[in-house]
């Protein structure tokens, strides 16, 4: 049985307040995306169309708030198995890549209006650079097995005078 309110003579149903809620939800969800396409629209052309579009917003001025309700207002899905998330990282590393190549990269966008700051822009940055540290990382990673496998080493060998001389620097003071 639902509970039941009274207030100022008019019997509300738990149910009742839930569709209210949920109706007034959906419409200012509504009215917010149609302000949004108002003003500035999705922007396409890249598979992290959510990255441009939130730069371009806040290039223009619009704010950014964190908001974390106690209650998780929706909960996304995530990638099930190592193939899709894989194949998740490579189309955000595209989408990086694309934006970086494009005209709306973050390091020359954006500048005229000044609005955006200066941690934002290396956050944005950060994100569209991310893909290309790859290449550093792997020849960190092979370096060392290449070296070990050949047996010469990227790191010269000392020549023994060169310790007498260190040693007699640091003895001298």
């Amino acid at each position: 049985m639902p509970m039941l309110f009274t207030c100022d003579d008019v019997l509300v149903t738990t149910e009742n307040i839930i569709l209210a809620t949920f109706t007034t939800f959906y419409l200012l969800l509504i009215w917010s995306h149609v302000l949004l396409f108002a003003q500035i629209g999705w922007i396409y052309g890249s598979v992290t169309e959510d990255i441009l579009t939130g730069f371009k917003m806040q290039c223009r001025g619009w704010r950014s708030v964190y908001c974390m309700p106690l209650r998780p207002a929706f909960k996304g899905s995530a990638p099930i198995n190592l193939s899709d998330r894989l194949h998740q990282v490579l189309r955000w590393a595209l989408g990086s890549v694309e934006i970086f190549f494009s005209r709306h990269c973050p390091l020359w966008y954006g500048f005229a209006g000044g609005r955006l700051k200066w941690l934002q822009r290396l956050a944005y940055i950060n994100t569209i650079v991310y893909p290309f540290t790859s290449l550093p990382l792997i020849a960190y990673c092979t370096l060392p097995a290449i070296c070990l496998l050949t047996g010469k080493f990227i790191i010269p060998t000392v020549i023994p005078w060169l310790y007498l001389t260190v040693l007699k620097i640091t003895n001298a003071w």
